[in-house]
C-alpha cells in the first residue's frame, strides 16, 4: 500500500527537535543527517550532539552546519556516553515535539510529516511509531493495547516488560525538560534506553500509537550487538550499577510510591545480561567467570537463579536459549507466510454481490 502525505497549512503550527547524538560515526553521517535534512515537513531544529568524536565527524557535522541553518552543533569535551548525549540535546531544545534519532538510524521520508499529521487531530505527550530492522528485514508496530495509564506499569511491573526504546516515539518536549531534569548524571555504555523510558513515562499524561513504519532502525551496528569478552561483560555490569543507583535516587526522591519497582527492574536487566550479553555473545572460556560477576553487581535476592550455576548448567542455558531463539525466529516467519496466502487466497475469491 502506498501512502500519500498531505500537509494543511491550516493546521496548527508546529516545530520539531530532532535529537542525533554522535561518537565516532563519521561512516553513518550522511546517510542519518541526509534522511532529516530531507523531511517534507521543514520546520525542524536539528540538534547534532558531538560526544567527544576522534574521527572527523565534528568537522563533518560544521560542513552540514553550514549548509543548513537548522542544524545546531553541541558538543562534550569528554566522552559522555549516549544517555548524557541525549539529556544535552533536550536540554537545549526549543521544539514543541521531539524526536531522538541514533545516528547510524534513518528516518523514512515523510517520517515528521505522519507525526505531525497525527498530532494535530490528538496532541498526546508521547506518539509512538513503527520500525523497520535492516538486518533482519522486519517491520515492528507499537502495540495497540497499551493505554496511557498502563504505559509506566507495562514497563516496570509486567513480567514481560514491553522494549523501553526511546528513538521510536515524538515527545512533547515540555514532557522531556521535565523528566531529564529528575534523571541522575553518569555515564553508561548501554541499558540507558529503559531508565529514560520508566522515568518518562512515569510523567506522562496522555499515549498514543500508530502503525506508520518511521525508522530504519541499523540493528547490525553498536554496542549492544558485538560480541563480548570478560572485560566487556564487566564494561556493561558498571553502566548497569550506574543506572540501579539513578533508579534508587528517582524513586526515593520522586516516586516513593513506586519503590518496590527497583526489584522488577533489576530482575529485567539480569535476566537481560544472562541471556542476551553471557549467554548469547561471551565464548565458552568466559561465560561461567561472567556469570560469577553478577553476585557482585546485583542483590541476592534479584540474582538467586543465577547464583550457584555450574559450568555445565550454564552450557545447557546457552544451548538450550539459542534453540529457542532460532525457534521463535522460524514459527514467527512461518505465521507471517501463512497469513499472507490466506489474505492472497481471500483476495483472489470473486466478490458476492
Amino acid at each position: 500500500m502506498q501512502y500519500i502525505y498531505t500537509v494543511n497549512t491550516e493546521k496548527l503550527k508546529m516545530k520539531f527537535t530532532i535529537s542525533i547524538p554522535i561518537f565516532n560515526r563519521v561512516h553513518y553521517i550522511p546517510e542519518t543527517l541526509e534522511s532529516v535534512i530531507k523531511q517534507t515537513y521543514t520546520d525542524l531544529e536539528i540538534i547534532c550532539v558531538d560526544d567527544c568524536s576522534r574521527d572527523g565527524s565534528a568537522a563533518l557535522l560544521r560542513d552540514y552546519a553550514q549548509k543548513d541553518s537548522r542544524i545546531k552543533i553541541l558538543t562534550h569535551e569528554e566522552n559522555k556516553g549516549l544517555y548524557l548525549a541525549r539529556k544535552t540535546g533536550v536540554l537545549n531544545a526549543s521544539g514543541d515535539y521531539m524526536l531522538f534519532l541514533d545516528c547510524d538510524d534513518v528516518l523514512t521520508p515523510h517520517a515528521v510529516e505522519a507525526i505531525y499529521n497525527t498530532l494535530c487531530e490528538n496532541s498526546v505527550e508521547i506518539l509512538e511509531y513503527g520500525y523497520h530492522s535492516v538486518h533482519a528485514n522486519e517491520d515492528t508496530v507499537p502495540d495497540s493495547a497499551v493505554m496511557a495509564e498502563k504505559l509506566f506499569s507495562s514497563l516496570v511491573y509486567d513480567r514481560q516488560p514491553r522494549a523501553g526504546t526511546i528513538w521510536n516515539k515524538a515527545y512533547k518536549t515540555e514532557l522531556l525538560k521535565n523528566a531529564f531534569s529528575k534523571m541522575s548524571d553518569f555515564y553508561a555504555v548501554m541499558g540507558e534506553d529503559f531508565y529514560e523510558s520508566v522515568i518518562i513515562a512515569y510523567y506522562a499524561k496522555s499515549y498514543s500509537s500508530i502503525d506508520d513504519v518511521l525508522v530504519l532502525y541499523n540493528d547490525e551496528s553498536g554496542i549492544s550487538n558485538t560480541r563480548k569478552n570478560l572485560a566487556n561483560i564487566q564494561k556493561d555490569l558498571n553502566s548497569f550499577a550506574a543506572i540501579f543507583n539513578g533508579f534508587r535516587v528517582f524513586f526515593e526522591s520522586y516516586a516513593a510510591e513506586h519503590k518496590e519497582a527497583i526489584l522488577n527492574i533489576e530482575s529485567y536487566y539480569i535476566r537481560y545480561v544472562y541471556y542476551n550479553l553471557i549467554l548469547l555473545k561471551t565464548n565458552k572460556t568466559d561465560r561461567k567467570m561472567a556469570v560469577d560477576l553478577l553476585k557482585d553487581y546485583f542483590s541476592a535476592e534479584a540474582a538467586a537463579p543465577y547464583f550457584n550455576k555450574t559450568k555445565p548448567a550454564v552450557t545447557r542455558d546457552a544451548v538450550m536459549y539459542k534453540i529457542r531463539a532460532v525457534i521463535k525466529r522460524c514459527i514467527s516467519k512461518k505465521l507471517r507466510e501463512m497469513i499472507k496466502k490466506i489474505i492472497r487466497r481471500y483476495d483472489k475469491k470473486p466478490q458476492q454481490k
